[in-house]
């Protein structure tokens, strides 16, 4: 099972997946897993994100989609991974 979480490592705030740091004070400010296999979320910028995939989510362990309308348009960008996807939100 995929864990995502924000921290707070002393004054900074820590994006975390699967026990791995993504990024410090990052772009992606909340993010909530609302269903088996799919996370939204918001930016600094409070646009909106999802992260859907995985074998919670009905697909392979290599299956994951992020939706990012800023970033991506209206569409969904096959990842091979939710760590990939929210690389993709951080670095774009």
């Amino acid at each position: 099972m995929t864990n995502i979480a924000i921290r707070q490592d002393g004054s900074l705030r820590k994006l975390v997946c699967n026990g791995r740091t993504i990024a410090y004070d990052g772009r992606i400010t909340s993010i909530e897993n609302v269903s088996a296999g799919r996370w939204e979320g918001k930016t600094n910028d409070d646009e909106t994100f999802e992260v859907i995939g995985g074998r919670a989510s009905g697909g392979a362990s290599n299956e994951w989609f992020v939706r990012w309308l800023p970033g991506f348009g209206d569409k969904y960008i096959p990842v091979k991974s939710a760590a990939e996807a929210l690389r993709a939100i951080e670095l774009c």
